[in-house]
C-alpha cells in the first residue's frame, strides 16, 4: 500500500479535505516564498518559528494523503501562517481558498472524539512509519503511567529460550531459558518489586516436566537460578514469597535489596525439562508455545529463541495477546478470537543466524557473555542452534508474549 490513498473504513472520508488543503497550501506558499518551499525559506520570509515552518514544509512536500495529514499543522498553526503572509503577496482568491480549507480541516477534526490523536490512530494503518511512531508514542505514555502506579520499572528485559531434544525423553524437547533484567528501579519508597516466579522442588519426586538449574540439578533455593556473575553484587539476597513445597514462589526486592531509584541488574537461568512436545501429537495442536507474562513496565523488551538443528522445527512466530477469561494465555487462534485478543507487535522478527555471534544487544554489555556462560554450563553447543529475535520498544505491560513453533510430524 502506498501513502497516496486512504482505504481503511472512515479514513477514506478524510481524503478530499486533505487533498484540497494540501493543494491550497502549495499554491499560497509557492506564491509567497517561491517554488522551493523549505523550512529556512518559510522562517526567513514569514518569520515563522522553526517548528511550525518545519511541519509546513514537510506537509506541502508529503508523498500522499496519510503523510500530509500527519505533518500538517493544527488549524491554529495554519491561521498563524496565513496571518504572516502579507496581503500584497497573494491574491484575495488564494487567501479565501486557504481559509475555506482550514475551516473544513477543523470540522473534520471535530468529528473525531479524540481529535488529532484519533486521526493519528486512523492513519497508522495506512503508513508503516506512522504506525511505528504512533505505537511508540502510546507505549511511552503507558510506560510512564504504569510505572507510576506500580512504583517500579525496568529499563531492558532480554530473554533467551534455547530449545533442544530432551535427554530423558525422545518424544520431548527441553529448553534453556535465561532472563536478563537491566535498569530495574524502585520509584516509590513503599513499592516492592516482583521479579520472577520459580518452582522449588526436587524433579525426581514429581512427574515431568520439571524446572532444574542450568547445571541440571534440583532447584532447592531461590538463589540457585541466579547467575551471580551477571547480577548486581548489592543484591545479597531476595525476599521469597511462598513455601517452596512444589508450588510457585515469587522472588521480590524490597527496601533492603533495592535502594530508591538505584538501577539494578538481575540475571537468571534454568532448564525446563521435557517442557515441549517434539512431534505433533495425533490429536493435539500442531503448535507449541512459550508464554511470558510481562509483569513490569519496560522501556525495551528483547525476546530471543534458538532452535536446535535436530528439532526439525519451522521458523518460529511471535505474538502479543491479552490474557484469557481466567487470566491464562488463550490457545492459538487465527480467527475472530485471535484478532480480538491480539496486540500489535509493531516489530519484525530478526534472523540471528547460527550460533551466538549476533547475540549481543546494544546497551546491554554483559548480555552476550551471560548467554555464552549459560550455554556452556548447560553443555550446549551454540553452533547447533539457529536464533531469532523480537526487539520491542515500550511494549504493553501485563499481557502475554508468545513464541510459537510448528511441530514436526513424526517420521
Amino acid at each position: 500500500m502506498t501513502t497516496g490513498d486512504l482505504s481503511i473504513g472512515g479514513a477514506r472520508a478524510l481524503e478530499p479535505v486533505a487533498r484540497e488543503l494540501q493543494a491550497a497550501l502549495v499554491d499560497v506558499l509557492g506564491t509567497a516564498v517561491g517554488d522551493d518551499i523549505r523550512q529556512s525559506a518559510l522562517t526567513r520570509a514569514l518569520a515563522l518559528d522553526k517548528s511550525l515552518a518545519s511541519r509546513l514544509a514537510r506537509a506541502v512536500t508529503a508523498n500522499g494523503v496519510a503523510e500530509f495529514l500527519h505533518y500538517v499543522p493544527s488549524p491554529p498553526g495554519l491561521n498563524l501562517m496565513l496571518e504572516a503572509i502579507s496581503p500584497e503577496d497573494i491574491s484575495p482568491e488564494q487567501r479565501a481558498r486557504v481559509e475555506r480549507a482550514i475551516v473544513s480541516f477543523r470540522g473534520m477534526l471535530e468529528t473525531l472524539p479524540g481529535g488529532r490523536a484519533d486521526l493519528e490512530a486512523m492513519l497508522s494503518d495506512e503508513t508503516p512509519f506512522l504506525r511505528e511512531r504512533a505505537l511508540r508514542t502510546a507505549g511511552q505514555s503507558t510506560f510512564r503511567g504504569v510505572s507510576a502506579q506500580l512504583g517500579y520499572q525496568c529499563g531492558t528485559l532480554a530473554s533467551t529460550l534455547a530449545v533442544f531434544p530432551s535427554a530423558t525423553n525422545p518424544d520431548a524437547l527441553d529448553a534453556l531459558e535465561m532472563q536478563h533484567r537491566a535498569g530495574v528501579r524502585r520509584l516509590r519508597p513503599t513499592a516492592a518489586i516482583g521479579l520472577m516466579r520459580i518452582r522449588v522442588v526436587d524433579p525426581a519426586a514429581v512427574q515431568q516436566p520439571a524446572v532444574v538449574t542450568i547445571d541440571r540439578q534440583p532447584i532447592r533455593r531461590a538463589d540457585d537460578v541466579i547467575l551471580r556473575d551477571f547480577t548486581d553484587t548489592s543484591i545479597a539476597s531476595f525476599d521469597v514469597i511462598g513455601e517452596g513445597d512444589g508450588s510457585e514462589i515469587l522472588l521480590a526486592l524490597t527496601e533492603e535489596q533495592a535502594a530508591l531509584h538505584a538501577p539494578l541488574t538481575v540475571t537468571s537461568a534454568h532448564i525446563l525439562r521435557e517442557g515441549f512436545y517434539r512431534y505433533r501429537p495425533p490429536e493435539g495442536d500442531e503448535y507449541e508455545a512459550r508464554n511470558y507474562l510481562l509483569n513490569m513496565p519496560c522501556r525495551r523488551v528483547v525476546r530471543d529463541i534458538y532452535l536446535h538443528d535436530s528439532c526439525r522445527i519451522a521458523t518460529p512466530e511471535f505474538s502479543i495477546h491479552l490474557p484469557g477469561a481466567i487470566g491464562t494465555p488463550e490457545p492459538r487462534n487465527n480467527g475472530l478470537l485471535g484478532r480480538v485478543a491480539s496486540v500489535d507487535v509493531g516489530s519484525p522478527r530478526q534472523d540471528l543466524g547460527r550460533g551466538l555471534r549476533r547475540a549481543g544487544i546494544r546497551g546491554l554489555p554483559s548480555y552476550a557473555a551471560a548467554l555464552k556462560t549459560a550455554f556452556e554450563r548447560a553443555g550446549l553447543d551454540p553452533g547447533s542452534f539457529h536464533g531469532y529475535r523480537i526487539d520491542l520498544a515500550y511494549p504493553l505491560p501485563l499481557v502475554f508474549m508468545s513464541w510459537w513453533v510448528r511441530l514436526a510430524d513424526r517420521g
